[in-house]
C-alpha cells in the first residue's frame, strides 16, 4: 500500500473511520476535525499522509510544527504527532511503523528538536490513553519516552444547587467586550504561550467575551478562567467528547491568577464561579481537561474521568541516547509516584555532558511551572560540601588551620564537658561524639543561642570509633570558620567561592519570584509550601545560614562546582581548590566504620549506601534532605548530579532507594 496525502481523502471519510475505531470513547466530528487538523495553519501537508486498502481508508497519520505568525510566545523547534490510527484488523502488520517514520523523517529534515504525541495547540489528546497500554508500550518500543500522567476530570452538576466561594462574589464576573484587550494584555504578561495564543484565537472568531470568567481586584485583572460549552465559537478540548453525554455540557480551563495575590483561594472560587455560571447556562455535566491537580478539583467534586500519558522522543542523537531514555523512564516513574513532582540530571562522562534531561514541575500548584537548569533549589546538606568544606580546604592550604587542630582552639567554650579534646577533623568526618541532631527550632533558638547549647553538650561516644552523620559538628565549623576569617560565612563563599565561578544563583537568603523555585514542605504556620526558605527547620530559626544547611543553588551553578572539582580544584585557569588538600579531602578518615567518610564528603559505603553498588570505591559527593546530590566517581571518569524537591510532598523515604537505583542503572548502561 502506498502512501498518499491525507488531504486526498474527505472530513467525512476519516470521521467515519475515526469513529469505527475510537467513536465508544472519543466521538470524532466533522466541525472539530476541520478545526483542529485540516483547518489548522501547523498542518505539515506532506508529512501528513495516509495509507488505503482498496481504495478505503486503512490509517494515517497527523504531523504538525509550529508555523504561525503571532505574538504568543511558541516553541518552533517542537514536533508533533497529533495523531496516529491504524485499521484495528491490520494493526501488528507494520503500517503504524511506517507512517511513523515518514512523519519523523519530515520532522528530522525541520531539524526539530523533540516530536511530542499529541500536546498540540490544537490538539485532541494531551497523551496517549492511559487504559491504551498496547499503543503506550508500542511508542515506547519506538523511542519515545513517558513523562507525566495527564487527567480529565468530570461531575454531574444540579441546577438546583451552586457552589459558595470563600472571596466576595462580586470579584468574579463573565468578561465583557471591551474587557478583551486587558484580557489578552494578562495573558501576555502572566501566561506567555499557550493560554496567550489560544486566546488570540478566540478573538480571531469574533467572540465576544462570554467563554473567559476573570478575578478583579480594585477594577484590575488578576485572574481568568476558560469556560465553554455548545454556544461557544470554537470547539474547546474540555468539551471536545460532548457526543458521549446526553444532556448539555460545559467545560472549565484553563485557570490563571496573578502570582502576587495566589494562595489566598481565588483559585478555587474562580472556578466555582465559572462552574456556577455553566449551570446557569444549562450544564448538565462539566469537564476540566489536560491536569496534573487532581486534588485540588476533587475539593469541588470532581472525579477522574480520563487520563493519559505523555510521551516525547527526542530526535538529536548523540552519546548516551540508549542510557538516556533509561533514565528519563525511571524518573518519570518516580515522578508518577509522586516521591518527586519535578526532577533535573546531569552526567558527565570523560569531560562530556551526556545527560542533561529536566522532568516534571516544581511543584503541583496552579502556578507550577516546568523545572529547568535555572530553577532554584534548597540545596540542604549540600551546603556541608559546596561551602563548608571548600571553606575548610581553602584555611588548610593558607595555613590558618590543622586538620588536628582542637577545637576548643578556636571556640573555647566548646571544650566543656569533656569535649576539650575534639579536634577538626572529627567534626568534618562525623566522628566527634557529639549526637546527631537537636531540635533546636522547637525552643526558636538563634544561632548563638544554639552556640551555647552545643557548647553544654557531652560526648555520647568516644571520637573516632563511630559514624554518627551531626549537624551540630558542622554547625561548630561555622564558628570556627567565621572566628578564624572574621567574616560570617556566607561573605566569604560568595567572594571566595561563587563570585570568582560565576556562580550567580547559588546564595544563602535567596529573593527570586516563586516561580524559580522548587518549594518544599508544607507548613501549616505559613499556609502554604516553603519557597526561598530553608526546609532545615534549625537553620531556619538560626537566620537561614549555616555550615550544615541553608544554601540554594541552580543545576546550572552545580554543574560549574562539580566540574571544579573534576579539574583538581581549578575552574577556567584559577585556582579554587588546591589539588593536595582537595586529594585528601577524598581520603577514608574512617576505616572503622561502614560509613566511610572524608573532609566533608561521603565516601562510597562499605554496606549500603547512596552510592549504589557499580560506582567505584573511588567514588565521593553528599546528598542532601530535601532531595539533593552529587557523586564524582573517580575510576570511572563519572558525574552524577541529581536535583529534586522530594520534601515537597513531606517527609517520605522513597528518595534513599531511588538514588542507588539510579546509580546503579547509569553505571550498567554507561556505554548505550
Amino acid at each position: 500500500m502506498e502512501l498518499r496525502h491525507l488531504g486526498e481523502f474527505s472530513t467525512e471519510e476519516i470521521t467515519e473511520f475515526w469513529n469505527r475505531e475510537l467513536g465508544d470513547s472519543f466521538p470524532m466530528q466533522e466541525r472539530l476535525w476541520e478545526q483542529n487538523t485540516f483547518g489548522d495553519l501547523n498542518l505539515i501537508e506532506e508529512a501528513s499522509v495516509a495509507v488505503a486498502e482498496e481504495g478505503r481508508l486503512a490509517g494515517f497519520i497527523v504531523a504538525k510544527r509550529f508555523q504561525e505568525q503571532t505574538e504568543a510566545e511558541m516553541n518552533r523547534d517542537i514536533g508533533w504527532i497529533q495523531c496516529l490510527l491504524v485499521k484495528r484488523e491490520m494493526r501488528g502488520l507494520g503500517l503504524g511503523r511506517r507512517l511513523l517514520k515518514h512523519a519523523e523523517d519530515m520532522f528530522a529534515q525541520a531539524e526539530m528538536k523533540q516530536i511530542r504525541l499529541g500536546r498540540d495547540p490544537w490538539h485532541y489528546f494531551p497523551g496517549v490513553p492511559a487504559d491504551d497500554t498496547l499503543t503506550a508500550n508500542w511508542f515506547e518500543s519506538q523511542g519515545y519516552v513517558r513523562e507525566s500522567l495527564e487527567t480529565d476530570l468530570m461531575r454531574k452538576m444540579d441546577r438546583k444547587s451552586t457552589y459558595e466561594m470563600e472571596n466576595p462574589s462580586e470579584q468574579f464576573k463573565v468578561i465583557e467586550p471591551h474587557e478583551l484587550p486587558d484580557l489578552l494584555e494578562f495573558l501576555k504578561t502572566n501566561f506567555p504561550g499557550r493560554w496567550h495564543y489560544e486566546a488570540l484565537s478566540y478573538l480571531e472568531t469574533g467572540a465576544a467575551g462570554r467563554e473567559f470568567m476573570g478575578l478583579y481586584i480594585e477594577g484590575m485583572l488578576k485572574g481568568f478562567c476558560r469556560i465553554n460549552d455548545s454556544v461557544s465559537p470554537l470547539i474547546a478540548q474540555n468539551v471536545y467528547w460532548s457526543p458521549l453525554f446526553d444532556g448539555e455540557l460545559g467545560g472549565i480551563g484553563p485557570l490563571g491568577i496573578n502570582r502576587s495575590i495566589r494562595g489566598r483561594g481565588y483559585g478555587l472560587d474562580l472556578v466555582k464561579a465559572a462552574a456556577n455560571e455553566l449551570v446557569r447556562r444549562g450544564s448538565d455535566v462539566i469537564t476540566i481537561d489536560w491536569t496534573q491537580l487532581v486534588p485540588f478539583y476533587e475539593k469541588m467534586g470532581f472525579n477522574v474521568w480520563k487520563q493519559y500519558i505523555t510521551m516525547a522522543k527526542t530526535l538529536k542523537s548523540e552519546k548516551g541516547d540508549g542510557m538516556k531514555s533509561l533514565v528519563r523512564t525511571f524518573l518519570q516513574n518516580e515522578i508518577d509516584k509522586q516521591v518527586t513532582p519535578g526532577a533535573i540530571i546531569r552526567v558527565r562522562h570523560k569531560g562530556e555532558l551526556i545527560v542533561d534531561e529536566a522532568l516534571g514541575t516544581n511543584s503541583l500548584e496552579n502556578e507550577r511551572v516546568p523545572v529547568t537548569g535555572k530553577t532554584v533549589y534548597d540545596m540542604a546538606s549540600l551546603t556541608k560540601v559546596m561551602v563548608t568544606t571548600p571553606i575548610i580546604l581553602q584555611l588548610l592550604e593558607q595555613g590558618q588551620i590543622y586538620l588536628h587542630d582542637r577545637v576548643a582552639a578556636f571556640v573555647p567554650e566548646f571544650g566543656a564537658n569533656g569535649k576539650e579534646n575534639v579536634r577538626l577533623r572529627h567534626l568534618l568526618t562525623h566522628s566527634s561524639g557529639l549526637p546527631a541532631h537537636r531540635h533546636y527550632f522547637a525552643d526558636r533558638l538563634t544561632k548563638q543561642q544554639v552556640y551555647e547549647e552545643i557548647y553544654k553538650e557531652q560526648l555520647v561516644y568516644e571520637p573516632e570509633t563511630q559514624v554518627v552523620y551531626s549537624d551540630l559538628g558542622f554547625i561548630m565549623l561555622m564558628a570556627v570558620i567565621e572566628k578564624v576569617t572574621g567574616q560570617r560565612i556566607e561573605a566569604y563563599a560568595e567572594q571566595h567561592l561563587f563570585a570568582p565561578m560565576g556562580m550567580n544563583d547559588t546564595k544563602f537568603l535567596p529573593d527570586y519570584e516563586n516561580s524559580r523555585y522548587a518549594p518544599t514542605e508544607f507548613l501549616e504556620h505559613i499556609g502554604g509550601h516553603k519557597y526561598g526558605i530553608v526546609h532545615d527547620d534549625n537553620t531556619e530559626f538560626m537566620g537561614g545560614i549555616s555550615a550544615h544547611a541553608g544554601l540554594f543553588s541552580t543545576m546550572d551553578d552545580l554543574s560549574i562546582f562539580t566540574k571544579m572539582l573534576e579539574n583538581d580544584g581549578v575552574h577556567n585557569g584559577d585556582q579554587i581548590l588546591h589539588p593536595l588538600w582537595l586529594e585528601k579531602a577524598r581520603q577514608d578518615f574512617t576505616p572503622y566504620s561502614d560509613d566511610a567518610r572524608g573532609i566533608g564528603f561521603e565516601l562510597k559505603a562499605r554496606g549500603a549506601g547512596p552510592v549504589g553498588d557499580l560506582l567505584s570505591s573511588k567514588t565521593y559527593g553528599h546528598t542532601g534532605y530535601t532531595g539533593t546530590s552529587f557523586y564524582i566517581d573517580i575510576e570511572r571518569q563519572l558525574t552524577i548530579m541529581l536535583l529534586t524537591n522530594r520534601v515537597y510532598f513531606g517527609h517520605q523515604d522513597p528518595i534513599i532507594r531511588l538514588r542507588p537505583r539510579l546509580h546503579n542503572l547509569i553505571v550498567a548502561n554507561l556505554e548505550q
